[in-house]
C-alpha cells in the first residue's frame, strides 16, 4: 500500500526544530531521530561493561548504551571519544560505533554516578540507559513489579 500527494512535503514542527539544533552532548541526542554529524564527547565515564558492550555517561549529563563497540573501553575509566552511529533498540538509544578514543584516567568512585532507585521515578524518560541501584522489585513472567508499576525486562534464562 502506498500514498501519493502532489503537495510539498513538510516535516513535523518538532522534528524540524530538533534537526536544526546543534548536538554537543548526549542529552542533545535524546531529542534527535538520527545523527547527521559525528559527536565528539568529553569526559565520558564507563559505568558498566560486559564483553563488547557498555553504559557510557557524560559527567553531569545523560547515559547511552554502547552496543558491540566498547572493546577498548574499561569500566571505571574516563574518556574523550567520538560517536558516529546511532540506533534504537526497543525504544532505547544506543551507539554502534565509537572512534577517536582518548583515555583520561581512572575515575575514583565512579559508582557515585549510579541512580538511587528509591529516590527517583525510574519510569521518567530522563533515566533511560542509567544504572539504577537500591530498587526492590518482584520478578514475574518477564516483568519487574514495584510500587504498583511494572517494567518489561529482558533477562537471559540462565539468570532466572
Amino acid at each position: 500500500m502506498a500514498t501519493f500527494s502532489t503537495k510539498k512535503f513538510q516535516l513535523k514542527p518538532s522534528l524540524k526544530a530538533s534537526s536544526t539544533k546543534k548536538i554537543t552532548t548526549l542529552k542533545d541526542l535524546y531529542n534527535r531521530d538520527n545523527l547527521i554529524q559525528n559527536l565528539y564527547l568529553k569526559s565520558v565515564v564507563v559505568l558498566y561493561k560486559n564483553k563488547n558492550n557498555a553504559i557510557l555517561k557524560q559527567i553531569n549529563g545523560r547515559a547511552i548504551y554502547a552496543f558491540n563497540c566498547a572493546k577498548r573501553l574499561k569500566s571505571g575509566y574516563k574518556y574523550n571519544l567520538t560517536i558516529d552511529k546511532l540506533s534504537f533498540f526497543n525504544g532505547l538509544l544506543e551507539t554502534k560505533n565509537i572512534k577517536n578514543i582518548t583515555i583520561l584516567g581512572k575515575v575514583v568512585n565512579y559508582k557515585r554516578f549510579y541512580k538511587d532507585g528509591s529516590k527517583i521515578n525510574i519510569l521518567n524518560p530522563r533515566y533511560i540507559n542509567e544504572i539504577i541501584t537500591n530498587l526492590k522489585v518482584t520478578y514475574k513472567r518477564g516483568y519487574f513489579y514495584f510500587n504498583n508499576k511494572r517494567i518489561k525486562v529482558y533477562i537471559p534464562k540462565h539468570f532466572i
